[in-house]
């Protein structure tokens, strides 16, 4: 058997114990369904810039951009990590 046959074959195996995980959460956390769309509407994003950093910012000007910050630097990481 070639190398790249070998690793397609491990690749192969890894994306279906990926897919194996994924059903497994969403069996395990099945009734906390209303309780992690809240979290996901929360944590979006688009909120971090229209909610949370303004309010923060009323608050303490230098605490209001550190919250910016971290969004900035957050969003930033997601997109790296994604790729």
């Amino acid at each position: 058997m070639e190398k790249s046959s070998k690793q397609l074959m491990l690749m192969e195996k890894i994306y279906d114990f990926g897919i194996d995980i994924i059903l497994q959460i969403q069996s395990a956390c099945k009734n906390y369904e209303d309780q992690i769309l809240f979290l996901s509407r929360v944590g979006d994003p688009r909120n971090a810039f229209l909610i949370y950093f303004p309010m923060a910012y009323h608050l303490n000007s230098g605490f209001g951009l550190s919250v910016l910050w971290s969004f900035i630097f957050s969003e930033w990481l997601n997109l790296i990590l994604k790729w």
